[in-house]
């Protein structure tokens, strides 16, 4: 799930030290599987040979290798790219994780945060200002905070409605969605930690609340798609909404301390366990064609 949260947790009493990933019932009575650094290493390696383009340095969509990866998904692989670095620190990793910047910078008009075409809604930027800023912190490269610092200020100047509150997903302002309004916290949070700039604390702060109260439900942990009008929240419950509001908690957490986000994020959590997956802990596909799962 494209959530972003890097939660990880060790489990020394696993077989042979492996990192434990979460429940799944077994038939067997067991009540863990487990994975280990390679079986990591063959997963993203086959995802690259499925689906990596070296010549343009981004994914295809499919492993059909005809056509590109939607703008925002291509941010989720990058990030996923920096998951690898941070879990085996080679160098070979390194050098896809600058490369996929560099991809791109060729694919997206030199991260152009103005042009209207490329960047045709709120929520693609948003997504790319999140990597950009995870980038900066991994290499210190001050091209990528300064070109998320540059795309978080576009995005907030044209989304943020300052009366009503929260952040609209689209040029025309027809709603406000869980994929603009999360990541804009986690992505506030990023640029916060990397600059010690409160502006982004206060944005992070006042964008998560109002998003509590008006895409989630506090009882049970629902994730709504969206908040249009004066319209009660509707529209289907996505993982990836899910994955970035626990983000998005998770990282007022970690900053604050306050356990009230941390209880926020094992609700949201636990709907998608409870409500969402089926009876072995499967996440729901979300549709062949849907982009969301």
């Amino acid at each position: 799930m494209p959530g972003h949260v890097e939660l990880q947790q060790k489990e020394a009493n696993a077989p042979e030290f492996k990192t434990n990933l979460g429940s799944v019932p077994q038939s067997n009575g067991q009540s863990y599987v487990y994975w280990d650094a390679s079986t990591a290493t063959t997963a993203w390696n086959a995802f690259n040979t499925a689906c990596y383009n070296p010549s343009t340095k981004l994914y295809y969509s499919t492993t059909l290798k005809n056509g590109i990866a939607a703008i925002w998904t291509n941010a989720i692989f990058w990030d996923m790219a920096m998951d690898v670095y941070v879990r085996t620190r080679k160098a070979a990793d390194l050098t896809r994780v600058n490369d996929m910047y560099t991809g791109g910078y060729n694919q997206y008009d030199h991260y152009n945060w103005n042009n209207t075409t490329v960047w045709f809604i709120y929520d693609d930027m948003m997504w790319w200002v999140m990597s950009l800023a995870r980038a900066y912190k991994l290499t210190g490269n001050a091209t990528y905070l300064s070109t998320a610092e540059a795309g978080f200020t576009r995005v907030w100047n044209g989304s943020y409605d300052a009366t009503g509150g929260g952040m609209y997903w689209d040029f025309n302002h027809s709603g406000k969605n869980s994929c603009i309004n999360f990541p804009t916290v986690i992505g506030a949070m990023r640029l916060y930690e990397a600059t010690g700039n409160s502006a982004y604390l206060t944005k992070a702060q006042n964008i998560y609340t109002w998003a509590k109260a008006n895409l989630t439900n506090t009882t049970t942990g629902q994730v709504y798609d969206n908040k249009i009008g004066s319209n009660p929240p509707g529209g289907a419950a996505y993982t990836y909404n899910a994955g970035t509001a626990i983000g998005a908690a998770y990282a007022l957490y970690k900053q604050s301390g306050n356990v009230a986000y941390l209880d926020d994020a094992k609700r949201y959590a636990d709907y998608v366990k409870n409500s969402m997956c089926n009876a072995q802990g499967i996440l729901p596909a979300e549709g062949d064609f849907n982009e969301q799962g």
